[in-house]
């Protein structure tokens, strides 16, 4: 949608683009991420996702853990 998003092959995320920061911060609106799949049969599926503002937090993916100890530091 006007180049606003991104999508990685391998991981299927979806992001926003130069594009579409530059867009958001001039005060627009993103439109909704509409998604279509096909598989190595030929079939299909779509599905379309609204962007509104909560999408737009941060998140955090914690893929692993460490137990970290107060006033120690590791290399």
């Amino acid at each position: 949608a006007d180049g606003y998003y991104a999508i990685d092959a391998i991981t299927g995320t979806v992001t926003l683009t130069d594009a579409g920061a530059a867009h958001v911060n001039g005060g627009g609106n993103l439109p909704a991420v509409n998604v279509t799949v096909t598989d190595a049969q030929g079939l299909t599926a779509n599905d379309t996702a609204p962007v509104g503002e909560s999408a737009l937090l941060p998140t955090v993916e914690v893929t692993s853990t460490y137990d970290a100890i107060q006033g120690a530091a590791e290399a």
